[in-house]
């Protein structure tokens, strides 16, 4: 899941504004609201046979919704016959440009492959304003004793959870320049630099915050981190390569269709998260209705937001950086229509929206 921030009242500077080109204030608000237009009738079928990516290490209740379809027969009841491939985040990319599998759930591999030449369209871009606990070792009294001690994050001065971070040390009268911070690129390994006494806090999404909250040693020192002002969001993205999406438009609609209904499912029905958090992560069984409560209290999904043309950009403009960085070509994007909500706002036709809460910051729907 790609991260990407809303923020409001927050001013980064230096270094940290310049590498973190996300950053953006505000979300979409209907630019090219009428260029999106439901796929066109015949090219394909809107039935048959569609295989997903699906990294099962990096399972989380954020994640699901691809898993959550198949398992239960979703797909299935738009005429798809589904079928999951597992790999790594770095084997199945260059599997999906093979054609080794249809639809790639990786954001990060899509906007990379596009800025390398790849034709390639974002089709979903499923995406959860999440709940993050500022977590730190029990001898830490509160955010303003973080002073000159070690916190792990996933990137240094780039990034939205690192964002979240300065603006709950600002919060606290600290700014990032008065603490220490450690690249640990995953949730769960910082959690376990935590344990070890490597770092002294993180900044972690509601289901590593659980987990870490039943280890000796630990506690919450913010449980609501981005209250006044920050909103954090996180984007599930599915891509096709181009030429599928040409000759399937209507297969592509079912999927999206499917994905945008077991999505609602699973934010709305706490049995049914239940039994899936208790199937898929079963070391969070024991919080799952914890969880569910902290989604439903400080969460909200959004059924396509993460295709926004600004966040299609912003997130483009992050990775186009990186590869900079890294001496690599990009190619020029002007104008290549990258982000395709034509299929989402085909499937809300056929789903009906809901209440505002799960189908909010759907810039087309506005």
């Amino acid at each position: 899941m790609e991260r990407r921030t809303f923020i409001r009242n927050l001013s980064l500077t230096g270094a940290a504004a310049v590498v973190a080109p996300g950053l953006l204030a505000g979300c979409g608000d209907g630019d090219g609201d009428t260029a999106a237009q439901p796929p066109a009738a015949g090219g394909g079928t809107g039935t048959g046979p569609i295989s997903i990516s699906n990294t099962p290490a990096n399972q989380s209740p954020n994640d699901f919704s691809t898993i959550v379809a198949d398992k239960l027969g979703i797909y299935r009841q738009y005429g798809i016959t589904s079928s999951l491939v597992d790999g790594t985040t770095s084997s199945l990319p260059p599997l999906f440009l093979r054609g080794g599998v249809d639809v790639l759930c990786h954001g990060s591999a899509l906007f990379t492959q596009a800025l390398q030449g790849q034709k390639v369209k974002i089709v979903c871009g499923l995406g959860s304003v999440s709940p993050y606990s500022f977590i730190a070792r029990d001898t830490i009294g509160g955010v303003a004793d973080l002073r000159g001690k070690p916190i792990g994050v996933q990137l240094i001065g780039s990034g939205s959870v690192y964002a979240l971070n300065v603006f709950a040390l600002k919060k606290a009268g600290l700014t990032e320049k008065d603490v220490k911070f450690v690249a640990i690129a995953g949730f769960s390994d910082q959690l376990a630099a935590l344990a070890a006494g490597r770092i002294d806090a993180a900044m972690l999404p509601y289901d590593q915050a659980y987990l870490a909250q039943q280890q000796k040693g630990v506690r919450v020192l913010d449980d609501n981190p981005t209250a006044g002002g920050f909103e954090l969001a996180g984007y599930r993205f599915a891509g096709v390569q181009a030429d599928f999406a040409e000759r399937n438009p209507e297969l592509v609609t079912n999927f999206v269709t499917a994905l945008i209904d077991v999505q609602r499912k699973l934010a709305t029905d706490r049995a049914m998260y239940k039994e899936q958090v208790q199937a898929l992560t079963p070391k969070l069984a024991a919080g799952a209705d914890q969880l569910f409560d902290l989604q439903e209290a400080n969460g909200y999904w959004s059924v396509n937001g993460g295709i926004d043309p600004k966040w299609i950009e912003a997130n483009l403009e992050y990775y186009r950086n990186i590869q900079v960085q890294q001496g690599g070509k990009v190619a020029d994007l002007t104008g290549a229509d990258l982000g395709a909500p034509e299929y989402a706002k085909a499937a809300l036709d056929k789903l009906g929206k809901v209440e505002a809460k799960i189908d909010s910051a759907s810039w087309y729907t506005k």
